[in-house]
C-alpha cells in the first residue's frame, strides 16, 4: 500500500528543448541531510550515482538517516514528464513530514502544484494530505487477524512485527505513537544486518550467510530466500543453507579475517546458545557479538 503524488516537471523553452530532468546530486539537496538508500554500492566510486539523472533509474528510495524509519520512492515518468514521490503505508509522522517537506520544495523548485493518485491538487504551501489517516489505515491492517505475518520494509531491513509487539499496538491508547517507536527501534539497533549470498554447487543452489567476531549480527531465525531477491531466485529453489563463521587472526585488524568453518543454518541456530540472542521482531534475531572462544565452540 502506498500514495503517489506528482510533480510536472518545468516547462520546456519554448518547446525547443526538452524539460531538464534533475540529477540525483540536485534532488538530495533539496532538503537537508536527504541520503540515498537503495542504490549499489562502487568501490571505485562510491558517489557516482549522484551525476546521473532521476531517468537513469528505474526509481531510487530516500531517507534522512536517523529520522525516517522508512524511505520514500522517487521516479521521474517520461511519458507525463511528472516526478512520483511514493510513500509506503504505514510510514510514520517523522516520514511524513520529510517526504511533505521535500514535495513543497521541489513544486517550488518546478513551479508546479502538486497532484496525488486521487487527482487532488495541493498548492507546495499548503499541503494538508491527511497523512495521519494513512498511518492508521496501514495500523488497521497490520492488526487486522487474516494478515498473520506482515512485513514493512524500512529504511535499513525489514520489520516483521511480531505477535507480541502486534498486541503492543493494539492495546495502546496511542497507536500511532506505539506503531512509531517499535518501527523505529527496530530500524536502528546497533548491530549489522547480514546480507544473503548464494553460489552454485554442481547442480544445487546454496543459500549462505556469516556470522563475524565481535559483531553484533541481525540474522533470520529461519533462513529463506528475502523478498528482494525473490524476482531472481525462489525458495524452492534453494537447496540448502549454510552460515560461515569468520574470525580475526589479529583483533586490531580487520584485513585478518579467515572463514574457519561453516555450519548448516538450522544447526546453526539449535547450537546458538539461547542468552547470546533475542527476537528483534517476528522473523529476525540479534546475535550478540561473539567471542572467537564461542565461535570456535559453534563448529
Amino acid at each position: 500500500m502506498s500514495k503517489i503524488f506528482s510533480i510536472k516537471n518545468k516547462a520546456s523553452f519554448w518547446g525547443f528543448k526538452k524539460a531538464k530532468i534533475m540529477k540525483i546530486s540536485e534532488i538530495l539537496s533539496l532538503i537537508d541531510d536527504l541520503s540515498v538508500y537503495d542504490l549499489p554500492y562502487d568501490p571505485d566510486n562510491s558517489k557516482s550515482y549522484l551525476i546521473k539523472s532521476l531517468n537513469e533509474f528505474e526509481g531510487i528510495q530516500v531517507g534522512v538517516e536517523g529520522v525516517s524509519s522508512r524511505t520514500f520512492e522517487l521516479s521521474y515518468n517520461q511519458e507525463t514528464e511528472c516526478y512520483d514521490i511514493r510513500v509506503f503505508t504505514p510510514s510514520t509522522r517523522a516520514d511524513w513530514h520529510i517526504a511533505i517537506h521535500f514535495m513543497q520544495n521541489l513544486a517550488m523548485k518546478l513551479q508546479n502544484n502538486i497532484i496525488d493518485e486521487d487527482n487532488i491538487t495541493y498548492l507546495a504551501d499548503n499541503i494538508n494530505y491527511d497523512y495521519e489517516w494513512d498511518i492508521r489505515t496501514g495500523i488497521a491492517y497490520l492488526l487486522d487477524s487474516d494478515h498473520k505475518e506482515s512485513t514493512i520494509f524500512g529504511i535499513h531491513h525489514p520489520f516483521c512485527p511480531s505477535y507480541e509487539q502486534i498486541d503492543k499496538i493494539r492495546f495502546s491508547k496511542d497507536q500511532i505513537k506505539t506503531f512509531e517507536e517499535l518501527f523505529y527501534e527496530n530500524q536502528y539497533v546497533e548491530a549489522y544486518f547480514a546480507k544473503q549470498m548464494f553460489y552454485k554447487d554442481e547442480h544445487n543452489i546454496i543459500g549462505t550467510y556469516s556470522l563475524t567476531q565481535e559483531t553484533p549480527t541481525i540474522l533470520p531465525y529461519n533462513a529463506e530466500v528475502e523478498f528482494s531477491n525473490l524476482s531472481s531466485i525462489k525458495n524452492d529453489e534453494i537447496s540448502d543453507w549454510f552460515i560461515s563463521i569468520v574470525i580475526f587472526k589479529d583483533p586490531d585488524n580487520i584485513d585478518t579475517f579467515e572463514v574457519i568453518g561453516k555450519l548448516h543454518y538450522a544447526k546453526f541456530i539449535e547450537k546458538l546458545p539461547k542468552e547470546k540472542y533475542r527476537y528483534i521482531d517476528q522473523k529476525y534475531i540479534l546475535v550478540d557479538g561473539l567471542t572467537q572462544t564461542e565461535l570456535k565452540n559453534l563448529l
